[in-house]
């Protein structure tokens, strides 16, 4: 039993109160621990909703980041597979130096056969 009814109790006992006043104050301690029960309950059930909100805003982080991730990482192979296609066409135009020399060296050996 608690320690504030067991002193009401008490006084009671020895008399020096009423048996209407001990009841009064049992009653009012009663009211209080159910009030402290209801705010405990209230307390418990805001605590519960903060936590699910805060599970869904890092759940919506992580969504957000995960996509913008994989947004950067598209980027980031289209623009390779862009400068990838842009060596594969200047090397089809500039194939080898010793090749283009060659060239340069018969076509100059053909213009000096001209003339």
């Amino acid at each position: 039993m608690d320690t504030a009814k067991v002193k009401v109790l008490e006084l009671l006992a020895d008399g020096k109160i009423s048996v209407e006043d001990a009841t009064l104050l049992l009653d009012a301690m009663k009211q209080d621990e159910a009030s402290a029960k209801v705010d405990s309950e209230a307390t418990a059930n805001r605590h519960e909703q903060i936590a699910k909100e805060t599970e869904l805003n890092v759940e919506d982080f992580v969504r957000e980041a995960m996509q913008n991730v994989t947004d950067t990482v598209r980027k980031g192979v289209q623009t390779a597979d862009e400068q990838l296609k842009k060596v594969k066409e200047n090397n089809g135009d500039t194939a080898n130096p010793f090749q283009q020399l060659e060239k340069t060296l018969q076509q100059l050996t053909e213009e000096l056969k001209k003339k």
